[in-house]
């Protein structure tokens, strides 16, 4: 707590007080500069729009509408069940069981275990855009004792004249930036909070809230639409503000004057109107709006029943979709954000880290088509020596051959490491070459006779004794010349 005195300290100095706390004060009026409230004309008056506090998103948003709480929990949820696990980051890359981290992830303080910790956070990011992470530690490089999520709402960072976070207030107390770990989407012109989803969708859910109050007024009023009271003559003072009173007992009381019929004098009528255009429109306003603020959120509409307009033929490729366009970009900004902050302190010296965490995808029954898809096209490189065992094995969450060289498949039973392809790939060369000039300088296989000619059999047997003793008779050179030629005939034909 000795930097956080100092900063504090620094932070009171006389000559500089006032200029800091001017910055701070300009600072945070830049957080809330996107929160200005928005004042539109109507053709009868005018609607205010509520600031974009976190405060006020979460009020009008998850507290009171039931499409924001709906699309939020179905995220925060199906991230919530997936598992943390701690692997190698190098190397073989082999999960690392029991790893002090790992049991942090399952139970990240004594309050909450992992689902609810990881349901809290992903809540607090979607609602306002933002959460910071608390680390209880014993000191700036020791491993963390416990995780807590802080309300994003009551967080209030404090910059320095060099435009960089030197301190947090939560509940006016500071807590050091080295304890605290902000996780932020994008916005685009504020580099301190983050983006919600639901402010940009702020003003529909606004205009959704107000369809639900004008239907609720309408039940209210025996779900009548509006009428007219038409008196003959005008009306004295006392007769209107008694008309008036009687109105506000009819239509002012709820579920305890439904029902009641209204006292008429001094020839009062009461014309009832149709449906006006407002009340009309509130059944089709309220589902296009439905459908907007889960778009921002990234979830079909599909998954809270809303299966008139839905782009996908059943729920599971609505949920597939949820995954693959929203679910994992968030896991991998999860991890991204907690890898560069936590296993480093597990390391010596607290810089590099060997190991890292990662979210357990496989509970996942929606993608195991696209890994199984995936695991195919990785075996059909390594079985037709595109890539590598080592590489091929990475792929599919496979252990590693723990070898500098690694080595590739030609054929069922051919191997051949990497550093030899080249040469067993000139080899195979060679023999080819080789194997098509054997092959040319073979003579061509006789044709067999015509039709009706003498085929002369058994010219591969001995010569007969008739044969042999003839040739005996005859001089040594014809005789050898026969016996070259006889051979010779007998080779071919064989």
């Amino acid at each position: 707590m000795g930097r956080v005195k100092d900063a504090w300290v620094a932070f009171t100095k006389p000559e500089v007080k006032s200029e800091q706390k001017q910055l701070a004060s300009t600072k945070q009026s830049d957080l809330t500069s996107n929160i200005a409230s928005q004042i539109i004309s109507t053709g009868s008056g005018y609607t205010s729009y509520s600031a974009r506090t976190v405060l006020n998103i979460t009020n009008i948003g998850y507290l009171n509408n039931i499409t924001v709480y709906r699309g939020v929990s179905i995220l925060a949820q199906a991230i919530a069940a997936l598992e943390w696990q701690v692997f190698e980051k190098y190397g073989q890359k082999q999960r690392i069981e029991g790893h002090p981290l790992e049991l942090l992830m399952a139970q990240p303080n004594y309050k909450r275990m992992r689902a609810n910790f990881m349901e809290q956070l992903v809540s607090y990011l979607l609602i306002g855009g933002q959460d910071y992470v608390w680390s209880v530690q014993n000191d700036a490089v020791s491993p963390p004792l416990a995780l807590y999520n802080l309300r994003p709402d009551l967080v209030l960072p404090e910059v320095n004249l060099d435009n960089q976070i030197y301190n947090y207030r939560y509940y006016n107390k500071d807590y050091s930036v080295q304890y605290m770990h902000p996780i932020r989407f994008f916005h685009p012109l504020n580099e301190f909070v983050g983006l919600s989803p639901l402010q940009v969708a702020a003003s529909v859910i606004e205009r959704q809230n107000a369809g639900e109050e004008w239907n609720f007024n309408l039940m209210s009023n025996s779900a009548r639409p509006s009428g007219a009271f038409v008196a003959t003559t005008d009306l004295p003072p006392l007769t209107r503000g008694k008309m008036i009173q009687e109105i506000r007992k009819k239509y002012g009381g709820g579920r305890m004057t439904a029902g009641v019929p209204l006292l008429l004098e001094n020839g009062l009528t009461y014309i009832q109107l149709a449906l006006s255009p407002v009340d009309a429109d509130w059944f089709n306003s309220d589902a296009s709006a439905g459908r907007k603020i889960l778009a921002a959120l990234g979830v079909d509409s599909l998954l809270v029943n809303d299966k008139e307009y839905s782009t996908y033929n059943n729920v599971a490729e609505a949920k597939l979709a949820m995954w693959e366009l929203t679910g994992l970009n968030i896991l991998a900004r999860l991890e991204d954000e907690l890898n560069m902050w936590l296993p480093p302190l597990y390391s010596p010296g607290g810089v590099v880290s060997d190991v890292e965490l990662k979210l357990d995808r496989k509970p996942i029954e929606l993608l195991k088509q696209n890994r199984l898809a995936d695991t195919n096209i990785v075996l059909s490189l390594w079985n037709n020596g595109l890539a590598p065992f080592n590489s091929c094995a990475a792929e599919v969450n496979q252990p590693l051959i723990d070898d500098v060289d690694d080595f590739y498949k030609f054929g069922p039973t051919t191997f051949i490491r990497r550093s030899n392809v080249a040469a067993w790939l000139d080899q195979q060369e060679e023999a080819a070459t080789a194997a098509i000039q054997a092959a040319a300088m073979k003579p061509p296989p006789m044709l067999p006779p015509p039709p009706g000619q003498v085929v002369v059999s058994d010219i591969t047997q001995p010569p007969s004794n008739a044969l042999t003793k003839r040739a005996s008779t005859l001089p040594e050179e014809q005789y050898d010349l026969a016996t070259g030629v006889r051979h010779m005939w007998a080779g071919l034909l064989r």
